[in-house]
């Protein structure tokens, strides 16, 4: 099983999934992985073709990738890009030499521009 970024994230997800009253465990996500294309429009393809590395908050894109899948209301879905924009804003690794404020800014200024794009983007996958 893959292991995940950030284990709350992991949690949250699957109690968004399972307030219906299913039972998806970590399980269920690990194996989605391989269906996933991580964070999507690209974002994981320019940071592997620029860096030789995926983005750092990737774990992030697939909880939301897989919640997506799952589908739902226009509510569940609005707390599936909540989850990702709150755990994008925590998610990261950095090249030496930023420190602090900086990476702090970057993460919350990241999060922000991923949300924005799966709420304008993102209706026509969910489900």
């Amino acid at each position: 099983m893959a292991a995940f970024a950030n284990p709350p994230y992991t949690a949250r997800a699957l109690a968004l999934a399972n307030a219906t009253g299913a039972t998806y465990t970590a399980a269920h996500i690990a194996d989605y992985i391989p269906l996933s294309d991580g964070c999507s429009g690209k974002v994981s393809w320019l940071y592997k073709a620029l860096w030789g590395r995926d983005i750092s908050c990737v774990q992030c894109c697939y909880l939301h990738d897989w919640l997506y899948m799952l589908g739902g209301t226009a509510a569940d879905r609005k707390e599936a890009d909540k989850l990702l924009r709150d755990c994008a804003a925590e998610a990261g690794y950095f090249p030496p030499g930023w420190r602090g404020k900086g990476r702090k800014a970057w993460r919350g200024v990241r999060a922000w521009l991923i949300y924005g794009a799966v709420r304008v983007f993102g209706g026509r996958y969910w489900g």
